[in-house]
């Protein structure tokens, strides 16, 4: 789990766009003011997006628009806008109170809330429908598209939602609600693949939780959060995947030179290059390896040499050396070649690796000399 946004005053609601690059989500002034906001899914690109002051809840639309629920002539309505400001449109233009706005996969439909029911409707705002009547019912989300999920129900043809603090579906066409959670489960989302379904728990501190979806109901919950000082809800999860897409990154720095040599006073320094990782954004496992290019010197030198495989991990933030040993052939070979004017070169991969399996590869070169 890494940290995205560092908004002072927090920041809230995060929807995923369709291609997994962007993320929208409320974002709170200095006037304590929501707004909505973009940013990239690596932190960068930062911004509010025009004339959503007040705004609250946003989805992500095909196509760069968002949807998001902010007070209309009378009461709070589903509006449409694009991420750079302009085209901004009520789409649901009623008196009652309209909230929690998603979209399906292909964005021609919208779900949301009204006074407690959950509701359907064209991308256009147009044939509006009620779906439940408790006045007791929540934050709706689609099923995703592709196969019918393990209820048995084609894809995108159904939403979960909140009923009185558990998890319920219903499926559009019939209307039909099924109740597949035991209580205590808030703001429910669909999986990719329809399969799970996540939400946040009040009990202690609030965190995020995953369970997966059988013809039973909901099984037993993974736990995916565990702060103890923080409050986290609100999940959304990242397009075709169950888990964290974005690979962890670090600052891998290597020297430009590096003197290497089979024997004399400077072997130990020189028969080992030194491989900096820092300023990771998340703890990573660190796996270094690589091999010389010596070429020039002789034609028996002209191939790849192999270093020594250095593993190891770099929690966030911190940093760590490390020094790839060089066999005594490489050694040999390579001090020979460079004694005999040729030239070497040590190209080294560094692999980091998260908890969740996600890879960032990163190669250096380093010129040797003697």
């Amino acid at each position: 789990m890494r940290q995205v946004t560092k908004d002072t005053n927090g920041s809230d609601a995060p929807s995923f766009s369709s291609d997994g690059l962007k993320i929208a989500y409320e974002e709170i002034d200095d006037s304590f003011q929501k707004n909505i906001a973009v940013v990239n899914t690596d932190g960068t690109g930062q911004k509010i997006i025009p004339k959503t002051g007040g705004g609250q809840w946003p989805a992500y639309l095909p196509g760069g628009q968002v949807l998001f629920t902010n007070f209309g002539a009378t009461s709070f309505e589903i509006w449409r806008i694009k991420i750079d400001g302009t085209g901004l449109e009520n789409l649901t233009k009623s008196a009652a109170d309209e909230t929690r706005p998603a979209a399906n996969s292909d964005g021609s439909k919208i779900t949301y809330e009204r006074d407690g029911n959950i509701w359907i409707m064209n991308s256009d705002g147009t044939g509006q429908e009620q779906l439940t009547f408790t006045g007791t019912d929540h934050e709706p989300d689609f099923s995703p598209s592709g196969s019918p999920n393990p209820l048995g129900i084609q894809a995108s043809a159904e939403i979960v939602f909140e009923r009185a603090t558990t998890v319920a579906i219903v499926e559009i066409a019939s209307k039909n609600v099924e109740v597949v959670g035991s209580g205590n489960q808030h703001n429910p989302v669909f999986s990719p693949d329809g399969t799970q379904i996540a939400y946040h728990r009040t009990v202690g501190d609030e965190d995020i939780l995953s369970a997966p979806l059988s013809s039973a109901g909901l099984g037993v919950a993974l736990n995916l959060t565990f702060a103890s000082t923080r409050f986290e809800n609100n999940a959304s999860w990242a397009p075709g995947t169950d888990s964290d897409t974005v690979a962890p990154k670090c600052k891998v720095k290597a020297p430009r030179k590096s003197q290497f040599v089979k024997r004399g006073p400077a072997r130990a320094a020189g028969s080992r290059l030194t491989i900096r990782v820092s300023k990771c954004d998340e703890s990573a496992n660190v796996r270094v390896s690589g091999n010389v290019k010596a070429s020039g010197g002789s034609a028996s030198a002209a191939k790849k040499l192999k270093l020594k495989t250095k593993k190891g991990s770099v929690e966030a933030g911190a940093k760590k050396k490390f020094k790839l040993k060089a066999p005594k052939k490489t050694r040999k070979v390579t001090s020979r070649t460079l004694k005999r004017g040729g030239k070497a070169i040590a190209k080294i991969k560094v692999t980091l690796t998260d908890e969740a399996g996600n890879k960032t590869k990163d190669k250096v070169k380093i010129k040797l000399t003697t």
